[in-house]
């Protein structure tokens, strides 16, 4: 199946939707306090707005790029900001954390680093499958 991102998306936000409200119903409602929930709304609302842009970014991502690229910027991501808040905010890691994230970054560094100096072009999953049958069918067609 070959979806837009806005198609991905209309399949993947409903259930997701669910799940996260099936979750939510059985861990923070319980202890949730309406009245604070409806003074902070507008938190609320944005929270929901910022988690469907960072959805369609991810999708965008995985489409144009490949879902290894997409595992190794979360990756990168995460180990940055905990080495940040190491470095900036006090952070406390163990001796076993850190040279987990410090080989988590530098694993990143050098797959860009070698996919950067690569000369091969490079294309999107998509349409290297697309270029794939295109040739495929020119094979076919000289024959």
């Amino acid at each position: 199946l070959k979806f837009s991102v806005v198609e991905g998306m209309c399949f993947v936000t409903p259930a997701a939707t669910f799940w996260t409200f099936l979750i939510a119903a059985v861990q923070e409602f319980p202890r949730m306090e309406l009245r604070v929930a409806l003074e902070n709304k507008n938190a609320f609302i944005l929270a929901g707005f910022l988690a469907i842009g960072v959805n369609t970014i991810n999708s965008v991502l995985v489409k144009f790029t490949s879902s290894l690229m997409m595992k190794l910027l979360s990756t990168a991501r995460n180990a940055s900001l905990v080495l940040i808040n190491v470095m900036f905010f006090g952070e406390v890691v163990t001796a076993v954390q850190l040279p987990g994230y410090v080989i988590s970054l530098g694993g990143f560094l050098m797959y860009s680093h070698f996919r950067k100096t690569d000369s091969r072009p490079v294309a999107p999953p998509a349409a290297a499958a697309e270029m794939h049958r295109a040739a495929e069918r020119e094979k076919d067609v000289e024959s």
